[in-house]
């Protein structure tokens, strides 16, 4: 009689269950809730904006439904730090260094 290894079993199906969690989509409501914003906001101002989460547009209308892959808002977690950990941009006038010559008053020598 040949004995399975129930540990071995477990080990299998454990992390069967973290690759399927880890290919399931979310929704908007979803996403809302683990950023803690509104859907709203994810609606107008993050899904299908040029540096906003990619996602999956299902359907047509006002408010299709959307479906988000959790790597695809792991991605945009990312460079969204890099955006506020980077030093800000120099502007026009802070590259612009003028130096003003001085005006020597011959009189006082």
């Amino acid at each position: 009689m040949k004995m399975r290894s129930l540990r071995g079993e477990a080990l299998t199906t454990t992390s069967s269950n973290a690759q399927q969690a880890e290919d399931q989509y979310m929704t908007v409501q979803q996403l809302a809730q683990r950023l803690r914003v509104t859907p709203d906001y994810l609606y107008s101002d993050v899904l299908g904006q040029p540096d906003g989460i990619p996602g999956i547009r299902l359907g047509k209308g006002r408010r299709p439904r959307w479906r988000i892959h959790p790597s695809d808002v792991a991605q945009w977690e990312e460079r969204q730090r890099r955006t506020y950990d980077s030093p800000p941009p120099l502007t026009a006038s802070a590259k612009k260094v003028r130096s003003v010559p001085r005006q020597v008053d011959s009189k006082a020598s």
